[in-house]
């Protein structure tokens, strides 16, 4: 909030805070997911959860649209096809089984029935994670050796990167393929 704050109108501050917060809540949906027991509640925690994720997709991508300038825009067109794919993907995340049918609970164990638009998350979330990084590299090869805004976008790019590669694989791809949600 001390960065939205300082200047609340630079759009690349209210990217980033509204990224982060829907990592914040990304993960308080899923230790609520974990520890309650009544199944309809987890059922909703677990559709809040993919909601958060697709989320943290969105808001990166339009953040990396203006990072690392505080007064640039997205440009009109991006921004809605941005947000109107988003905002439909979370649309029948949320209130319908189409991509999470159900959620098993066994024990301290939570299985996704996976619906029959699932892939269209996973495609959501690979295609703007790849997406970020080509933008920030494109970025990155526009600014000189040396420039702060060059080892912005580097320390950026490559913490998010990791952390893409990882969620991805852990998160997405081993439990939707092999069933292992361990």
């Amino acid at each position: 909030t001390l960065v939205f704050f300082d200047r609340p109108k630079a759009r690349v501050r209210r990217f980033f805070v509204l990224f982060v917060f829907s990592i914040a809540f990304w993960i308080l949906t899923l230790y609520f997911f974990y520890r309650l027991t009544q199944p309809a509640l987890v059922y909703e925690l677990g559709k809040l959860n993919f909601v958060f994720a697709e989320l943290i997709f969105y808001f990166l991508a339009l953040f990396v649209e203006v990072f690392p300038d505080e007064h640039a825009t997205v440009p009109r067109k991006r921004f809605w096809a941005i947000s109107a794919w988003s905002i439909t993907l979370v649309l029948l995340t949320q209130f319908t089984p189409l991509l999470d049918a159900a959620e098993l609970i066994r024990g301290p164990e939570r299985i996704t029935v996976f619906g029959p638009l699932y892939p269209l998350f996973i495609v959501h979330c690979i295609f703007f994670a790849i997406y970020s990084v080509v933008r920030l590299i494109g970025k990155y090869r526009r600014f000189v050796p040396g420039d702060v805004r060059r080892l912005q976008i580097g320390y950026f790019a490559a913490g998010w990167m990791l952390t893409v590669v990882l969620a991805i694989l852990t998160q997405i791809l081993i439990p939707y393929f092999s069933g292992n949600y361990d």
